[in-house]
C-alpha cells in the first residue's frame, strides 16, 4: 500500500527561513508550499491540502494568529494542524496560539532538526486520522 506524500505549507516573511525549511522538509520527501505573506497564504490554503502548516506570527498585513483564526473560523483549512514558529515568547502569546488550535509552538531561533521532528510527529498523527 502506497502512503500519501506529506505536504507542509510554510508561511514566514523571512525568505532565508522559508528556503532553509524547504530544503530540510524536501530532504525528508515532503511536498513543500511556501508563502511570505497572508494574502498569498490565504489564496494557497484554499487551493492546497497540506498535512500541516508551519506559521510565523509576525507577518506583514496580519499576524499569524489572526490568520489562523480566520482560516479556521471560515472552515477553509479547519482540518490542517498548525505549528506556530515565532521569536515571541510571552506566555500570553503562546497561550493564545494554543487556544486558537495550534498543535505546537516552536520558538525562534530553532534547529531545523527540531522543527522537522515536531512537524513530522504532528503531521503523522493528524495524517493517520484523516487517511
Amino acid at each position: 500500500m502506497k502512503t500519501k506524500q506529506k505536504h507542509i505549507f510554510i508561511v514566514d516573511d523571512d525568505e532565508f527561513i522559508l528556503w532553509i525549511l524547504k530544503a530540510r522538509f524536501e530532504k525528508e520527501n515532503y511536498k513543500v508550499t511556501l508563502s511570505s505573506n497572508v494574502d498569498d497564504a490565504y489564496f494557497k490554503v484554499n487551493v492546497i491540502k497540506p498535512s500541516v502548516m508551519l506559521l510565523d506570527i509576525v507577518l506583514p498585513g496580519m499576524n499569524g494568529l489572526d490568520f489562523m483564526n480566520m482560516v479556521h473560523s471560515r472552515l477553509i483549512a479547519e482540518h490542517v494542524p498548525v505549528v506556530i514558529m515565532s521569536a515571541l515568547t510571552q506566555p500570553g502569546v503562546m497561550q493564545t496560539a494554543y487556544k486558537l488550535g495550534a498543535k505546537a509552538y516552536i520558538t525562534k531561533p530553532f534547529s531545523m532538526d527540531y522543527a522537522y521532528e515536531i512537524v513530522d510527529r504532528i503531521s503523522t498523527i493528524e495524517h493517520s486520522y484523516i487517511s
